[in-house]
């Protein structure tokens, strides 16, 4: 879906309606229009970032399993797709054209503050406050089984599993933070020719935000970005936790045992945590 968006900021000004003088602009309405859908339907990604965040509170805290996720996998994929084509569909009658993309503008551009507050503010927001929320409860789950469960593993504060947990949320959350207020700023601020270099860098980091979780999500495991990421505990890893083997949780992607660098899957420290806190309720 960003790879949609992604598309719809590359156009810029160029499917603007050509009557309205604007530099570059060669399109009509259908165009502006077209623009506009495609932009507004990078949302569906960020409802789907919301998913996988409520799917590690349902993981790690409340202790669900593959086999109950896999009741509700369908129901998710499709909610966050009707979702995002919903308010790209609604978006259609307002879609207006600035000097640089057709979205859904504020005034002056039009009439009103409610079509770019409900289509866009809101459930963009709504979905930030709900990953941050969730992940937020998977630390303080992670940070009360930890001291419950000291009595059972000594593990030095260097190697905390809560410290590793907020590091890993950190990046996970960035991909949020390092966006959105990016996009959100040029909105209350007016049409200006001296903030030019702010509409470019929005629209580059704008469709940033589907690189950015590549990056969180999907390093190999001899990365030296972050040892955090990889499809298996290291001997290191496993020795320092003392806990049981237990087969890693992902979210329908395959892993192997033997070969982690042939394949790709969820962050690893995500999975410790939820061996660490399996082991605490044992």
């Amino acid at each position: 879906d960003h790879i949609y968006s992604s598309i719809g900021f590359a156009f810029a000004s160029s499917l603007a309606p050509e009557e309205l003088g604007i530099q570059g602009a060669k399109g009509n309405d259908a165009t502006c229009k077209f623009q506009g859908f495609l932009i507004e339907l990078g949302i569906t990604s960020t409802v789907f970032n919301l998913c996988l965040s409520v799917y590690y509170w349902l993981v790690i805290v409340r202790g669900w399993t593959d086999s109950d996720l896999q009741k509700y996998r369908g129901y998710v994929y499709v909610g966050s797709i009707i979702i995002g084509l919903s308010l790209a569909t609604a978006g259609f009658p307002h879609y207006v054209s600035s000097f640089r993309e057709c979205h859904i503008h504020p005034p002056p551009m039009a009439e009103s503050w409610w079509p770019i507050i409900l289509l866009y503010i809101v459930p963009i927001s709504l979905c930030i406050l709900g990953s941050t929320t969730a992940i937020v409860l998977v630390i303080l789950h992670v940070r009360r089984k930890e001291i419950k469960s000291k009595q059972f593993s000594a593990r030095s504060k260097k190697s905390s599993l809560t410290r590793k947990c907020v590091k890993q949320a950190f990046y996970y959350l960035a991909a949020f933070y390092l966006v959105w207020p990016f996009m959100f700023v040029p909105i209350f601020l007016p049409l200006s020719e001296n903030l030019q270099w702010m509409y470019v860098l929005t629209s580059i980091i704008g469709p940033s935000q589907g690189l950015f979780n590549f990056l969180i999500f999907f390093q190999r495991r001899n990365t030296q970005m972050n040892p955090f990421f990889c499809c298996r505990k290291s001997t290191t890893e496993q020795a320092d936790t003392n806990l049981p083997r237990v087969p890693p949780v992902t979210s329908g992607l395959q892993s192997s045992d033997d070969e982690c660098s042939s394949s790709w899957t969820l962050p690893n420290t995500f999975n410790a945590i939820w061996e660490h806190c399996h082991h605490a309720q044992l």
